[in-house]
C-alpha cells in the first residue's frame, strides 16, 4: 500500500514516533503508579488487583520502545511499531471491557492505533537517508 509519498512520511512517521513515546510513556508511568499504590492492600486482594496494571505495563513496552526507534531512525521499528499501536488498541478495548475507561477512551485510542498502523503499513517507509 502506497497511499502516502515520501515527503509525507517525513512528516507522519516522526508524529506517530512522538504519539507512542507520548502515549505509552505516560501509560508505564501511570500503571507504575497503580502498581506501586496496590502494595500497599491486603495480600489476598493484591494479585487480582495487581493483574490488570501488570498486563497493561507489559503491553507498553512494545509501543514505547518502537517509539523511541522510529524517533532514531532504526529498521526494526517500523515492524515493532505496527505490533505496539495493535497491542494499544488491543489494550483500550480490554479495559473497555472490564469497565476502566469509556467509550471515548477506546475511540480516540482505535484511532490513534489505526493511524500509527496506517503510516507504519506503507511500503516506502524506510529508515530516512542523512544527507
Amino acid at each position: 500500500m502506497n497511499a502516502l509519498n515520501e515527503r509525507q512520511l517525513q512528516v507522519h512517521v516522526p508524529i506517530v514516533a512522538w504519539l507512542l513515546m507520548i502515549t505509552n510513556g505516560l501509560l508505564v508511568v501511570s500503571f507504575l503508579l497503580i502498581m506501586a499504590l496496590t502494595l500497599g492492600g491486603p495480600a489476598h486482594l493484591l494479585m487480582g488487583a495487581l493483574a490488570f496494571p501488570a498486563l497493561m505495563f507489559a503491553l507498553t513496552i512494545p509501543g514505547l520502545i518502537a517509539g523511541f526507534g522510529l524517533h532514531a531512525h532504526k529498521p526494526w521499528a517500523r515492524m515493532l511499531g505496527v505490533v505496539g499501536a495493535a497491542l494499544d488498541v488491543a489494550g483500550f478495548v480490554y479495559a473497555y471491557t472490564l469497565g476502566n475507561i469509556d467509550l471515548l477512551g477506546v475511540v480516540a485510542g482505535a484511532v490513534f492505533g489505526l493511524y500509527a498502523i496506517f503510516v507504519l503499513a506503507q511500503n516506502t517507509v524506510t529508515a530516512p537517508r542523512h544527507a
